[in-house]
């Protein structure tokens, strides 16, 4: 890695606040999409799609996060990646082995996700 590859170059920042601000509104995307799984006939195709498709964004937070003038985002763009596995994890082990209590889990997760997001994106300006 070059001394200049570490540094943050403004189009980055720029990029690093989209989508610190994109991941609120996904989240609660999801969370109007499994509302019409459950009172509308729209099925949890959409849901689970969006839910897969959120990690993008993660993750380049992450990469993005490992530049100087970034590192100081860098603990809670963790802290989201690791609620969003734990996420994944309520919700494909819950339905694994029919646990409604862990199932019910993934939804209070994500309430945690929507606040370590909207943080994240408050403190990004």
């Amino acid at each position: 890695m070059t001394p200049s590859s570490i540094y943050a170059r403004p189009r980055d920042a720029a990029l690093f606040l989209f989508l610190a601000w994109l991941i609120p509104p996904l989240i609660l995307l999801q969370l109007l999409l499994v509302g019409l799984a459950l009172f509308d006939c729209l099925g949890r195709g959409p849901h689970q799609a969006l839910g897969g498709a959120i990690v993008v964004p993660i993750l380049v937070l992450l990469v993005l996060s490992q530049r100087v003038s970034l590192r100081q985002h860098r603990r809670k763009v963790v802290q989201i990646l690791g609620l969003y596995g734990l996420q994944v994890a309520l919700a494909v082990g819950g339905e694994a082995i029919s646990a409604g209590p862990i199932q019910a889990l993934h939804a209070a997760n994500a309430g945690l996700l929507l606040l370590a997001g909207t943080s994240l994106a408050r403190t990004t300006g």
